[in-house]
């Protein structure tokens, strides 16, 4: 296993059970609770859910193409946007921390620890290809 491989696979995984079957299986007054949206509707839920799973389509193939020792950029560089992007916002969110109502609307140090090493992980693959390919 290359460790391009096993990034894709373990962001797949835990993407799966920790946002996407979260985000459409609970109903609406469950993920307020764990978010700072409001409404009775599921449908904010459901689309971030969709998009998620857009998301890990592409780390899919890169998985696929990792494990022939191939790195298809393309999802590299989706995973350098989407997790990128998403630690920066936790982040300053983080920082904000002052004007949260509660502890639960909070960005999670967690949250931001892992998509920020994905981030890295992506990095470091878009600028060692081979390296990454590797078997280890």
């Amino acid at each position: 296993m290359s460790f391009l491989l096993m990034l894709f696979t373990i962001k797949i995984i835990v993407s799966i059970f920790f946002v996407v079957l979260p985000f459409t299986q609970a109903n609406a007054n469950v993920m307020r609770k764990f978010t700072t949206l409001q409404g009775d509707s599921n449908i904010l839920f459901h689309l971030y859910a969709t998009a998620i799973v857009a998301l890990l389509v592409s780390y899919g193939f890169g998985a696929y193409h990792a494990y022939q020792q191939y790195v298809l950029v393309s999802s590299v560089y989706v995973g350098i946007v989407s997790n990128g992007g998403a630690s920066a916002i936790l982040l300053m969110e983080y920082f904000k921390q002052g004007e949260r109502k509660s502890s639960a609307q909070m960005a999670s140090p967690i949250s931001i620890i892992v998509f920020g090493a994905i981030f890295v992980g992506c990095v470091f693959s878009a600028i060692w290809p081979k390296m990454v390919i590797a078997p280890f």
